[in-house]
C-alpha cells in the first residue's frame, strides 16, 4: 500500500513536460479561436455599416 501511494505522490518529469506542451498548444488554439472571432465581427460589422 505505501508502494502505490509513493507512486501517486511522486511525478514523472517527462509526463509533465508533456503535459505543459499540451496546455501550450490549447491556449495558442484558444488564442486563434478569438482572433478569429474577432475578425468575424469586424467584417461583419464594416459590412452592416458601409455596404448596407
Amino acid at each position: 500500500m505505501n508502494e502505490n501511494k509513493s507512486k501517486r505522490g511522486s511525478f514523472d518529469p517527462e509526463r509533465t513536460r508533456e503535459l505543459q506542451k499540451d496546455w501550450q498548444g490549447y491556449g495558442k488554439m484558444k488564442a486563434n479561436y478569438g482572433l478569429v472571432v474577432l475578425g468575424i465581427f469586424i467584417i461583419s460589422m464594416i459590412y452592416n455599416l458601409f455596404i448596407k
